[in-house]
């Protein structure tokens, strides 16, 4: 059976603040990815720094694929700035479908890999395997190869994550 790891726990709560923070009424992928970029000593951190990727670059990659979302639909916002939100007390977000996704893909990983917890690397690699979603786009909006990503997460997680 494979659990959850502590840092996954701290990942997960860190992910609802990042919704909450965001006034998003759902938890989902792209909130575990700017959880992930806020822990501390934690190698999908690292990977993401990599590539450039550390908690501002990806609120500010999560605002551009808004706008750009935003704009095809219709609607110029100049800044996200300009948008209001209600004051209405913030409600703790529920599990989206694009995060329930990241945590089945993330046990699966595991899983097959025969690792009794799941850790950081799983979620930032199930989180990349997205074809579509708010994170595909967002790594698109800002130039970065989601697949060159995808490969390097690959690339690190047998040797952070012993079998």
């Amino acid at each position: 059976m494979v659990r959850l790891g502590r840092q996954v726990r701290s990942i997960v709560e860190r992910a609802r603040h990042e919704a909450r923070d965001l006034h998003s009424p759902t938890l989902e992928a792209e909130h575990i990815l700017l959880a992930i970029s806020s822990q501390d000593a934690n190698v999908g951190k690292e990977v993401l720094l990599e590539f450039g990727l550390d908690h501002d670059a990806l609120v500010n990659a999560l605002a551009a694929e808004f706008q750009q979302s935003l704009s095809a639909a219709g609607v110029k916002v100049e800044y996200l700035g300009e948008l209001e939100y209600s004051d209405a007390p913030q409600k703790t977000p529920v599990w989206g479908t694009s995060a329930k996704l990241v945590m089945m893909r993330g046990k699966e990983l595991a899983a097959s890999r025969a690792d009794s917890r799941i850790e950081a690397p799983h979620l930032l690699l199930a989180a990349l395997k997205a074809h579509e979603g708010t994170v595909p786009r967002m790594l698109h909006v800002i130039g970065v190869d989601q697949a060159v990503l995808l490969r390097r997460t690959e690339q690190v997680l047998p040797q952070l994550l012993p079998i």
